[in-house]
């Protein structure tokens, strides 16, 4: 089996009505997901960088979704790391 884990960068300053989320550095979230992987003592299948609307929910959840859609307006997009893993479940 593998699974997923999805890794978002943290939002630095929460935006508004006309104003987005300021996230931090792709880097901190490189450095999140090695040590979650060295923590766990995983096997690492794929590493991939997902660009993805910064949806008004939390930026910190984990994209499950099967599709995404961006209401009318400007969506602010950030990247991820989606970390793919052997599972033993």
């Amino acid at each position: 089996m593998f699974a997923y884990k999805d890794f978002n960068p943290a939002v630095v300053t929460k935006g508004g009505s006309w104003r987005s989320h300021k996230v931090g550095p792709l880097d901190d979230v490189v450095v999140e997901a090695r040590q979650w992987a060295t923590e766990k003592a995983i096997e690492v299948i794929s590493i991939e960088t997902i660009l993805l609307p910064l949806t008004a929910r939390d930026p910190r959840e984990s994209y499950g979704d099967s599709a995404l859609s961006v209401e009318l307006g400007t969506a602010q997009w950030t990247q991820i790391i989606r970390l793919w893993y052997r599972s033993s479940n």
